[in-house]
């Protein structure tokens, strides 16, 4: 049975323009690359990049997962040198699933800091640290979240 898996990133708007590139090549490349469906939405501070694919519980790759870590390096805010964030919004209904210990394993694993907060029913993942600890603190948390989606 298919499912989809939908990832939703906060990327500034002062960096969209490098995620989307001349004429849409790097986010077309990253669609190319990961077959994914990769979209933008707008607001006033950020723009939600929202990448989504349907997918097998029991495949080996995520398109969906793949595709939000090529888009990593376009929407990691600076905080101050070597110190990174990335912002996440998760949907409402896995908010139960993101409890303290979901992460605090992870805080030690990858060197980052996770923090979560209320935002109209659903929730904002920040994750605070250097570039390679928020891709392996990423990675860890889409997998589990993206098996939520099928249980």
């Amino acid at each position: 049975m298919e499912k989809l898996v939908k990832f939703d990133i906060l990327c500034p708007n002062s960096m969209v323009g490098l995620l989307k590139g001349k004429n849409q090549t790097n986010i077309n490349r990253i669609r190319r690359e990961t077959t994914a469906v990769v979209y933008t939405t707008e607001s006033a501070r950020y723009t939600t990049v929202t990448v989504s694919s349907l997918e097998k519980q029991l495949d080996d790759g995520s398109p969906a997962i793949d595709a939000a870590l090529a888009i990593l390096r376009y929407c990691l805010e600076t905080i101050n040198y070597e110190r990174f964030k990335l912002t996440l919004l998760v949907e409402g209904k896995y908010r139960n699933d993101l409890g303290e210990d979901f992460f605090g394993q992870w805080n030690q694993q990858t060197l980052t800091v996770i923090t979560l907060n209320d935002l109209n029913g659903d929730t904002i993942v920040e994750f605070f640290g250097g570039n390679h600890g928020i891709r392996n603190a990423l990675l860890l948390f889409m997998r589990n979240l993206r098996n939520k989606f099928f249980d």
